[in-house]
């Protein structure tokens, strides 16, 4: 993980996904900071690439699963994601 200040584009590579936010977007910590993430389930290893930085948490998307999570299934629909 990059140390030093979070960027837009920055790349945060190997970042667990710890948990769903009420919102529905997967939440990470990175090196004190929130990052929420659509489509990431609890478990994930990512790479993620920032695309929001705010004063107290970051937004960002997947950008590679290193490793994916047990709870990771396969979707019934091939258009989905």
């Amino acid at each position: 993980m990059p140390h030093g200040k979070n960027k837009y584009g920055q790349i945060l590579q190997n970042v667990t996904i710890e948990d769903i936010s009420a919102g529905g977007n997967a939440v990470a910590r990175v090196e004190g900071m929130v990052v929420f993430v659509p489509f990431g389930i609890p478990g994930d290893v990512c790479d993620i690439e920032v695309t929001k930085v705010r004063k107290k948490y970051m937004e960002g998307i997947v950008s590679r699963v290193v490793k994916p999570s047990g709870l990771r299934a396969t979707p019934h629909c091939r258009h989905f994601g």
